[in-house]
């Protein structure tokens, strides 16, 4: 019974940055919006969170504090500063950068790797685990061409995997990948 919004026609993102250290935007509110009575009419919002996707969820995060019933101020956006999400784009400061990103679906790995392409260019190594109920194929077709060396793992211990159909799915689309079904040493290669 929620209605529906859309970010758009209340929020136009501008002047997005993104880099491996967060993501900052300038976020301009339309007259008479929720977003526009509690906030300045622009403003420049910052997160850790890395991505390009990460200006629009900023967005979105204000409209829904906007919309809300508690009494949130221009104070609020400060908390976009502070937001952590393990394993969304995480990127480990290590030398080379390790990224770790939880994307499962074709959608959000295509984000996911959008993001990757902008900020790490040159040689990259991929660590894939898949779900047996997700779309392995359309995601190796993505990922193979942009990536040096992929191994192939479990997703830990607690969901089920097919290995040989992802390993199938990757040579489908041109990789030759290193199947570990261990995760622990798949992590340490």
């Amino acid at each position: 019974g929620s209605p529906l919004r859309e970010l758009r026609s209340r929020v136009s993102v501008a002047e997005g940055e993104g880099a491996a250290g967060g993501t900052s935007a300038r976020l301009s509110f339309a007259k008479g919006s929720p977003l526009a009575r509690r906030f300045p009419a622009s403003l420049r919002a910052s997160t850790p969170l890395v991505g390009a996707v990460q200006a629009d969820n900023m967005a979105l995060a204000l409209l829904a504090a906007a919309e809300s019933e508690e009494r949130v101020g221009p104070g609020a956006a400060s908390g976009l500063g502070r937001a952590f999400l393990p394993a969304r784009f995480q990127v480990l400061p290590l030398d080379p950068p390790v990224v770790l990103d939880g994307a499962h679906t074709p959608d959000s790995v295509a984000v996911a790797l959008g993001s990757f392409e902008a900020l790490f260019p040159g040689r990259r190594a991929l660590l894939f685990g898949c779900a047996e109920d997700k779309k392995h194929g359309p995601m190796a077709a993505m990922l193979a061409p942009c990536f040096d060396r992929i191994t192939l793992t479990r997703p830990g211990a607690f969901k089920a995997s097919d290995l040989s159909a992802v390993d199938a799915s990757y040579r489908k689309a041109g990789a030759d990948p290193l199947v570990e079904p261990d995760f622990a040493p798949a992590v340490l290669r």
